[in-house]
């Protein structure tokens, strides 16, 4: 069964929302160092999954879910 999603944009990020929170889903800026929001649009985020190319991801406290395939080649650091 497929479940239809909507994506939802913010600034430089893409984002789904899911019971518990939102999920970023995409990054559209061109920076390598990333800062996950701790909120976006007043809806905490929960989770991140997506596919992007940084060097670095910075990651608030309120994300409890990291997609398994969140992290490529070139991120060298999650903090």
């Amino acid at each position: 069964m497929d479940i239809p999603v909507t994506i939802l944009e913010s600034s430089d990020f893409e984002y789904v929302e899911h019971e518990e929170g939102l999920f970023v889903t995409g990054y559209k800026g061109n920076s390598n160092k990333v800062t996950i929001p701790e909120t976006i649009d007043g809806k905490t985020v929960v989770g991140i999954a997506f596919e992007g190319y940084v060097d670095e991801l910075i990651v608030p406290d309120s994300v409890k879910y990291v997609s398994e395939f969140e992290a490529d080649y070139a991120l060298q650091r999650i903090t």
